[in-house]
C-alpha cells in the first residue's frame, strides 16, 4: 500500500513522525480520511478521536486530540493540535472526573462563553473516554 509522511505535533512536543497508510481526523463535519496521493488541503481539526495506521501495521494507533489544524501539501500531512494523548496513556478515571466537572460547570452557569468552554472540555474528555474504552476491549 502507498504511504505518506505524517508529521504530528502538539503544543508541547512532536507526537509522531513517520510513514503512514491512512489517517482519520475529527472535524466539525465528522471524520475525514487521508490516504497517499491526497490533494493539497487545509482543514480545522475538532476535539475528538484521531487514528492513523503506520506503514505495514494491521491496526490503527488511536489518540484523543484537542482542536487544531491539518495541512496536506505535496504529499506530506502535518497535524498541529493543542494536545494529544495516545490510547495507552489515557487515565480513564481522570478523564471521567474531568467530564463530570465540565458538565457541572456547564449546568451551573447562564454565561454563554463559560458554557462553550465547558462544552469544549466535555468534548475532549469524552474523546479520551472513547479512545481509552476501545483499548480495553
Amino acid at each position: 500500500m502507498r504511504t505518506f509522511l505524517l508529521r504530528f505535533f502538539t503544543a508541547e512536543k512532536p507526537f509522531f513522525m513517520g510513514e503512514c497508510e491512512s489517517l482519520i481526523v475529527p472535524t466539525t463535519d465528522g471524520a475525514y480520511g487521508i490516504m497517499a496521493g491526497h490533494s493539497d488541503l487545509v482543514l480545522a481539526i475538532d476535539a475528538g478521536e484521531l487514528k492513523y495506521r503506520e506503514k505495514g501495521a494491521s491496526d490503527f494507533v488511536e489518540a484523543a486530540v484537542a482542536p487544531g489544524l491539518m495541512v496536506v501539501k505535496n504529499g506530506v500531512v502535518t497535524v498541529l493540535t493543542e494536545a494529544a494523548e495516545a490510547d495507552r496513556d489515557i487515565d480513564f478515571d481522570r478523564a471521567m472526573r474531568q467530564y463530570e466537572k465540565a458538565k457541572e460547570e456547564m449546568l451551573a452557569t447562564e454565561n454563554e462563553c463559560i458554557k462553550r468552554l465547558a462544552e469544549a472540555k466535555m468534548a475532549r474528555a469524552l474523546a479520551r473516554l472513547r479512545v481509552r474504552s476501545r483499548l480495553n476491549k
